[in-house]
């Protein structure tokens, strides 16, 4: 069988999606050293394409690519399947298997653009029935798209996210924590971050602890303008080293987000023996109760009090955090996703 690739995800900037979709790739390359990964020739992430043996095609980029030069291109080849790991894919492939992160478009619809929504409204319905296989990467999400688009929940296998090889052996190292409070994300009313800083400013904490906000704006986003203050820092980008030594540092991270599919950055946190604290929502009780403390995001006098009592919020155990590491596995979700292609070519030829 020869699987196909949509390494678009290459010529984008780097968010969780991205991350998700490298990581797993590389797992299914070492499973399956004969998949051919195809993308534009604008390339982002150069390492990436070097890793993965991506083959670059055609003259257009993004969408156009997405939906003319890659259809084209897989019809000249006339065998094999085509898997696309961010969210989005050729309309025009018959043999297509796609992961879908979440459904924000739908459900927290102020974080995008308008623009943004309406092609997503019009492609990502189309795709869900068309597609021979979805996978996404929490139970949560799955749930939604089920119940969004009335598929029959046996089409959709759960791949979740986990910790990057390079990063579980750098949390292995001593770890020597400062009076730092971090959160990482895109800068978008959806990661609520405005609300930490006003429970941050108002907490006792902001006498001597820093306030260090990771994140960045995309164009597929509605940016959000945030208050400023000495105690706060801002860090547009970081680089993978860059993001390590602050969760290295960070007594406590917190990710008060209105909706996520995953929340990548709470794994990483928890790895890196961060205390954690996490908005009260569906898909971070699934993920990652009794491992973080849960926050009520309607009340920011209950999320200041919480600060102001930091002591009594526990650790994470790294017994637990084994457990996560064996269960939120890129190797584990790469091996789903080649057995559901398999599964699903053999199909296709009977």
């Amino acid at each position: 069988m020869i699987i196909y690739v949509n390494a678009r995800f290459i010529t984008q900037p780097l968010t969780g999606v991205q991350r998700y979709a490298f990581e797993v790739c590389i797992q299914m390359k070492k499973m399956n050293p004969g998949i051919i990964f195809l993308s534009p020739k604008n390339v982002m992430q150069p390492e990436w394409k070097k890793l993965l043996g991506v083959k670059t095609i055609g003259l257009l980029t993004g969408h156009l690519w997405e939906q003319i030069e890659l259809p084209i291109y897989l019809l000249r080849m006339k065998k094999g399947l085509l898997f696309s790991p961010c969210n989005t894919g050729p309309l025009l492939v018959g043999k297509h298997c796609l992961t879908l992160h979440d459904v924000a478009f739908k459900i927290f619809e102020t974080s995008h653009t308008h623009l943004f929504r309406k092609w997503y409204n019009f492609l990502i319905p189309k795709l869900c029935k068309s597609a021979l296989h979805l996978f996404t990467v929490s139970e949560t999400v799955k749930n939604e798209i089920v119940s969004l688009y009335h598929l029959n929940p046996k089409k959709i296998s759960i791949t979740y996210n986990g910790i990057a090889e390079t990063m579980k052996s750098k949390s292995a190292s001593p770890l020597a924590k400062e009076k730092i409070i971090l959160t990482v994300g895109s800068l978008t009313n959806q990661k609520n971050t405005q609300f930490l800083i006003t429970g941050f400013l108002a907490s006792a904490l902001a006498q001597d602890y820093q306030l260090i906000i990771i994140g960045k704006t995309n164009g597929i986003f509605k940016s959000v303008s945030l208050e400023t203050n000495p105690k706060i820092k801002w860090i547009d980008d970081a680089t993978d080293t860059q993001l390590i030594e602050y969760y290295k540092k960070a007594e406590i991270a917190c990710f008060l987000s209105l909706y996520e599919g995953f929340g990548i950055p709470v794994l990483e946190s928890l790895q890196f023996q961060c205390k954690v604290i996490c908005s009260d929502i569906p898909t971070f009780r699934e993920l990652y109760n009794g491992v973080v403390s849960f926050c009520d995001v309607t009340n920011s006098a209950a999320f200041t009090d919480m600060l102001n009592q930091i002591d009594s919020i526990p650790l994470p155990s790294a017994e637990r955090v084994a457990q996560m590491n064996t269960k939120y596995n890129y190797h584990l979700s790469a091996d789903t996703i080649l057995h559901q292609l398999n599964l699903h070519e053999n199909c296709t030829h009977t």
